[in-house]
């Protein structure tokens, strides 16, 4: 599927926040869900792979526009992100950003990316909606935002994963979104997730790009993967990172 045949994103505005979905879900839970994640039914955080910023969310009830929860995932079970700085800048300023439009927001930005690679049927969960809220008064200049994805079901994530299978398939899902000319700006043994089937899902495509063909950007993606192999499995990527290599030349 070309971006061009995709239908835009449905968009609601209620003051200073915007919100983008596919109208699979009613707008309500969705504004709910997203400014105030920890106060869902069932909500509970994520505390691993991240900065702790990221909730399940398994919610009792959820009021269905087209869809319902069932239709997309295994069960009504959610990931809402919100967007947090890390490092020294972290310290200072968690959670707001410059503001210099809308669609420019992280949330607006990932949530395209994502929904443009899952059409595509590459391995990545298809974005429920994304929320940027702006400020008032001085603090105009600034958003927040937080993003909302399917709960993928996995056994682990790479790091946690030893069969070889699992690592020659997240080479070659590596490689099928390369082919697709989408990079991944973060990618580590933490942002791959191995379901039952051996599957390797990509997840967390913050500051991802669209549209790239530069072979040295890509390989860069592949560098960063083996950093994060060597700090946090070293023992285990000696022995799989070649099988990981092989998977992503075999696409």
């Amino acid at each position: 599927m070309k971006p061009e045949d995709q239908a835009p994103p449905r968009l609601a505005r209620q003051g200073a926040c915007w919100l983008w979905h596919d109208g699979q879900f009613d707008e309500q839970w969705l504004w709910s869900s997203l400014l105030k994640p920890q106060d869902q039914p069932g909500a509970r955080r994520i505390s691993t792979g991240g900065r702790g910023a990221a909730w399940r969310l398994t919610p009792s009830e959820v009021t269905p526009g087209d869809l319902t929860p069932s239709d997309v995932t295994d069960g009504p079970v959610f990931v809402c992100r919100e967007y947090r700085r890390g490092g020294f800048m972290g310290r200072v300023n968690e959670s707001r950003y410059l503001w210099t439009g809308a669609t420019n927001t992280r949330a607006h930005r990932e949530f395209m990316v994502m929904r443009h690679a899952a059409k595509l049927g590459l391995p990545v969960p298809e974005p429920v909606a994304a929320m940027a809220c702006r400020g008032k008064g001085l603090g105009s200049m600034f958003y927040q935002a937080a993003i909302l994805t399917p709960w993928v079901a996995h056994e682990g994530n790479l790091a946690s994963m030893s069969q070889d299978i699992a690592w020659f398939n997240a080479g070659l899902s590596i490689a099928k979104l390369h082919a697709a000319g989408i990079w991944h700006a973060d990618l580590n043994v933490h942002n791959i997730l191995i379901d039952a089937d051996d599957q390797a899902w990509l997840i967390d495509f913050d500051r991802a790009r669209e549209g790239v063909d530069d072979s040295r950007l890509l390989q860069g993606n592949l560098s960063r993967l083996k950093r994060s192999v060597d700090k946090v499995c070293p023992e285990m990527g000696q022995r799989l990172w070649p099988v990981l290599c092989d998977g992503y030349a075999r696409d």
